[in-house]
């Protein structure tokens, strides 16, 4: 919004030839520029449980890209020698040519590109689940800031299956709509640091399998906004992150979760976990292996504000069968001496 205020010290005068006015103009600037006000949305990505099985548009390429590019300008590149170039395709929700598509390959059909385009950015379809999902060989997304997600409520399976992936930008995503993310980055194996600082999660619900078969990650950052108050499942979240050392956990809610199964199961190089006063589990969660096949090392610590507890391997199931079986030996050995 431009807002004009005229402040008037002296009346018009009624000679409207000669009319003269004196006063004070301020101008407030509370215009905030949108970048997406007349960019199109595009279609929904048809999907199966194990990824994006759509065969229109780029996506008929998923097997053969390499890297993907999103612009805001509709404009289609010339082949270059030894190139070919497959569309342009309509992508726009409806079928409409808001949202266009093309891919560039080699002449032997190698080294494909992806360019995802529409004139001001692409808006993202409310159910945005497998966007990406199952691009095996694409090792980079660039113009991810041309994305926008704020009407969207499903990111599940967003990633899932990028396995050579090496970097994120999710720096501008708004995702205060979303309410589910589960297995957002599922094996995206490659990825060795995400950040997800600027998400705000306060809507989510479902964060099962999230970073499931990340394992490659070392470093996974939340930010304040990254708010599981709301989430009921957790079950495998962290599933099988093989590389993963240490995990601030420090803003994370639990209250609500029902399913916690295997939520640090498989994660094999975890020593530190760091945790908050509200990571706690509601009576009647499922907590089953919880920290399974989690400790290749001597102890996990687990620290908490004002608190702190140390689960050795398979956690206080584990440590209270070691103190009873060393007991029993202790008692055993020197009965012989009396």
């Amino acid at each position: 919004n431009l807002l004009l205020y005229l402040d008037q010290e002296t009346p018009l005068q009624e000679d409207t030839q000669n009319a003269g006015w004196k006063g004070k103009i301020t101008l407030s600037t509370e215009y905030k520029y949108d970048q997406f006000a007349n960019a199109g949305t595009l279609r929904k990505i048809s999907s199966n449980r194990y990824g994006s099985n759509d065969k229109a548009g780029m996506w008929n390429y998923k097997d053969k890209l390499t890297k993907i590019l999103i612009e805001t300008k509709k404009k289609v590149k010339t082949a270059e020698e030894g190139q070919v170039v497959y569309g342009p395709f309509n992508e726009g929700d409806g079928n409409t040519d808001a949202i266009q598509s093309y891919v560039v390959c080699e002449a032997d059909d190698t080294n494909c590109v992806g360019y995802l385009q529409g004139d001001g950015g692409v808006k993202l379809n409310s159910d945005s689940s497998y966007l990406f999902g199952s691009f095996s060989k694409v090792t980079e997304i660039e113009g991810m800031q041309n994305l926008d997600t704020r009407s969207v409520t499903g990111m599940q399976y967003m990633f899932y299956g990028m396995s050579q992936i090496q970097k994120l930008d999710l720096s501008n995503f708004e995702t205060s709509s979303v309410t589910n993310m589960s297995a957002m980055f599922y094996n995206c194996n490659q990825l060795q640091e995400l950040d997800l600082s600027s998400f705000d999660t306060s809507s989510v619900t479902n964060m099962s399998s999230m970073f499931y078969k990340m394992s490659g990650l070392q470093t996974l950052t939340f930010g304040k906004n990254f708010n599981t108050s709301s989430v009921t499942d957790m079950c495998s979240m962290f599933g099988d992150c093989s590389k993963l050392q240490t995990l601030d956990l420090s803003n994370f809610d639990t209250t609500n979760v029902a399913d916690m199964a295997a939520l640090f199961g498989g994660c094999t190089k975890l020593t530190k976990i760091t945790y908050g006063p509200n990571f706690i589990h509601k009576t009647g969660a499922d907590v089953t292996s919880m920290f399974g096949g989690s400790y290749n090392q001597s102890f996990l610590f687990v620290q908490q504000i004002n608190q702190i507890q140390v689960f050795f391997h398979l956690g206080k199931a584990y440590l209270l069968i070691r103190i009873v079986y060393l007991f029993f030996f202790v008692i055993l050995k020197y009965s012989f001496l009396f």
